[in-house]
């Protein structure tokens, strides 16, 4: 499928052809290659970016390709989450990998870039409603490996859609302000009265 070049901002494919990718920018210069209108670039949206991308490759690279040439070949999401596993550091891979292994079971196991956002809003309720996930610093930190991987699998093109990327908004929890009522402060000032912490509390509580 084509996709924004990051560097240019225009439209781009990434065939995989041979066994390999061959990157394409959608200039003028590869369309009048193809043999194609070049007048037909001024007005280049998504969808007309995918049928030049397309005659692209089926001209020049195989008489058999079709619009699933355009990205990488199907890949099961089992297989991305092991490729993705991979890239983490000791550190994070036991979080990534009870996350993604959750992911997985609630998703099954078929082609990744089916996975669809009504799955991951399913997915961040039953991180609500988990009982090893009751804290909302917990509930952030798996969203967050989600979402991380999601664009990492976008970033290798194993996925293609933008927005399934995007759809997992994070918003930190926040602590919340608490404060000692006049009968706190005095039974924390008798327990400290002739003691080094003394004047410290004195001096934080006023």
């Amino acid at each position: 499928m084509a996709f924004r070049d990051k560097r240019t901002g225009g439209w781009a494919v990434n065939p995989w052809v041979s066994g390999r990718h061959v990157y394409r920018t959608l200039n003028q210069k590869n369309i009048q290659e193809a043999g194609m209108d070049t007048s037909l670039i001024a007005g280049m949206d998504k969808s007309l970016a995918e049928r030049i991308g397309a005659e692209y490759i089926r001209r020049f690279k195989d008489r058999h390709a079709n619009q699933e040439s355009i990205t990488k070949p199907a890949v099961m999401l089992s297989t991305v989450i092991g490729n993705f596993l991979k890239t983490r550091t000791a550190k994070d891979i036991s979080r990534a990998k009870l996350v993604l292994g959750n992911f997985l079971r609630l998703a099954g196991d078929r082609l990744i870039r089916d996975i669809t956002i009504e799955e991951l809003d399913l997915f961040r309720k039953s991180v609500v409603e988990s009982a090893n996930a009751k804290s909302p610093f917990t509930h952030f930190d798996y969203i967050k490996e989600l979402q991380y991987f999601l664009k990492w699998a976008f970033d290798a093109q194993y996925i293609t859609n933008y927005q399934i990327t995007r759809h997992l908004k994070l918003r930190k929890p926040k602590i919340p302000t608490e404060y000692l009522s006049d009968a706190e402060i005095k039974q924390l000032l008798a327990a400290a009265k002739n003691t080094l912490l003394e004047k410290l509390i004195r001096l934080i509580s006023n």
